[in-house]
């Protein structure tokens, strides 16, 4: 055989040898970017999978605190329904260990500060004391529950509220200033929930009446509102003036006034109201009065 021959014969076994191990390098190289592509889809699809988890339980946690204000809001609206036909009544003596008659003790209360000398067309389906006894001369006496068999009675007794600003009482404080406030007062009987935010909005309550601004609580749905000259008042959003209310402008996070969103508590709920209930605030003292003790019991 010729050598030129065999030496070409060899050149293109050396070739075929060299693209055999191209070939092969080729799909080493193809099978790891496959390698890595199937990671890359699998680390995606684990991301896809956490995303839908994390989506899930914020839907659930969504769904619970939902469910959590339905339920506190019907808690609300249920107290709201057992204390319609009640009054809370503060500041009648004759609280002590003697069990007086708390009814006739009530009545007499009308009698001489109300000026309603004859009670008897109004009937109660209930009268007592309400909270812990405090013993001692500087004993508070624990405020009085009245549930009425009649809306229109009820209303006819928070009307004569006006009748009690004449009787006020002066105390010195340990820093020497006296303070004033209403010995008596009537008010309408509030679930617990409402009635740390009606405190919480006292000072802007308070604020307005010194500008002697229209203004008053009601009840809306399962939350209450401070409504100034027909306006809801917004605490941090607007401030109440001499001019009724005005939008602040510095925020709510940097505005610090008498009527501060730090004096608020948070609104209960932001669920469309049932129902509206005036609040009737003419008595303008009445959360003067310390009543923290006094845990309302539901009357049914």
């Amino acid at each position: 055989m010729d050598s030129n021959k065999l030496d070409e014969i060899l050149k293109r076994l050396e070739d075929i040898t060299l693209l055999r191990t191209e070939i092969h390098d080729f799909k080493m190289e193809i099978k790891q970017r496959m390698t890595k592509t199937e990671e890359s889809i699998e680390y995606a699809h684990s991301e896809i999978r956490n995303v839908k988890t994390q989506i899930d339980e914020t839907a659930k946690a969504s769904t619970v605190n939902e469910l959590r204000a339905d339920f506190e809001n019907e808690a609300i609206y249920n107290k709201l329904y057992s204390y319609k036909y009640n009054l809370i009544f503060q500041g009648i003596p004759g609280d002590d260990n003697n069990r007086q008659d708390t009814e006739f003790v009530l009545r007499d209360f009308w009698s001489t500060k109300l000026g309603i000398h004859d009670s008897s067309f109004i009937y109660l389906a209930d009268v007592h004391r309400m909270g812990k006894m405090i013993s001692g001369h500087d004993g508070k006496p624990r405020v009085i529950v009245a549930k009425f068999l009649q809306l229109a009675d009820r209303d006819f007794i928070l009307n004569h509220g006006s009748e009690l600003k004449q009787y006020r009482t002066t105390k010195r404080l340990q820093n020497g200033k006296t303070v004033s406030f209403q010995s008596y007062t009537i008010q309408e009987h509030l679930p617990p929930q409402l009635m740390d935010k009606k405190k919480g909005l006292w000072p802007a309550f308070k604020r307005a009446a010194a500008f002697k601004l229209r203004r008053n609580f009601k009840v809306v749905g399962a939350d209450i509102f401070l409504f100034v000259n027909g306006q809801k008042y917004m605490p941090g959003i607007n401030l109440i003036t001499e001019r009724g209310l005005t939008p602040t402008q510095k925020g709510p996070a940097t505005h610090r006034r008498f009527d501060s969103p730090e004096s608020q508590h948070a609104p209960l709920s932001s669920t469309p109201s049932r129902s509206t209930v005036e609040q009737n605030s003419s008595d303008e003292t009445a959360m003067d009065a310390d009543t923290s003790g006094n845990s309302p019991s539901i009357m049914a």
